[in-house]
């Protein structure tokens, strides 16, 4: 019940740090890209948020940005994991478990968390691996011109996420080709290449009108 939180409760930045990001990001003139930023946040979580907006080709996409105070808030409290750790060690119960290496673990990966380039190189690696099942799966490509460490754009693709279509819809057909199609695209991911989506909850993968 918690992590849904996460999901359906985070305040959104307001309008005014997002485009202090962008700008910041992207340069002072970064509005010449865009036909029309929807200042309203499309979804929000613990390090960013998503807008939609229409780039000047007419190209639908979204632009995920970063939390502005979510770097100094995360070493705040890693610094405070660390130490916790460091009197956990001394804790016999505790200390077999060696917390001071899990807390410099957890540190690491959430410092990768902190870098967008990180998620546009991993939206190229899946996109290429899986071109030749583009019929089945839509991996949303990257502007690569308008990517930093701390704004991501990509195509917006629309559809009904796994959650909302399974609560409302229960056509056998279509949700046994869903359970197929999603357990052998992970089975590549895993045994062919070594490479895959580690949070796919249902609310992380949408179902196109096509």
């Amino acid at each position: 019940q918690e992590l849904k939180l996460l999901r359906a409760n985070v305040e959104p930045d307001p309008i005014e740090k997002v485009r202090a990001t962008l700008a910041h990001e992207l340069g002072d003139d970064y509005l010449e890209h865009f036909q029309f930023i929807d200042p309203s946040a499309l979804a929000t979580a613990s390090i960013g948020q998503v807008h939609r907006a229409t780039l000047n080709d007419g190209r639908q996409v979204v632009i995920k940005v970063m939390r502005s105070d979510i770097e100094k808030t995360m070493r705040q409290d890693t610094e405070v994991l660390a130490g916790v750790a460091q009197l956990a060690e001394h804790v016999e119960a505790f200390a077999a478990w060696g917390p001071c290496q899990m807390a410099s673990q957890l540190s690491t990966m959430l410092r990768r968390e902190l870098d967008f380039g990180r998620e546009r190189q991993n939206l190229e690696f899946f996109a290429e691996m899986l071109a030749d099942r583009d019929d089945e799966v839509v991996i949303p490509k990257p502007v690569s011109g308008l990517c930093t460490k701390r704004v991501l754009v990509m195509d917006e693709l629309v559809g009904e996420t796994l959650s909302v279509y399974l609560h409302d819809h229960s056509d056998p057909p279509t949700c046994t080709k869903l359970s197929e199609t999603i357990a052998s695209v992970y089975l590549t991911m895993i045994f062919d290449e070594g490479l895959f989506h580690a949070d796919p909850h249902l609310g992380n993968l949408l179902l196109l009108s096509d």
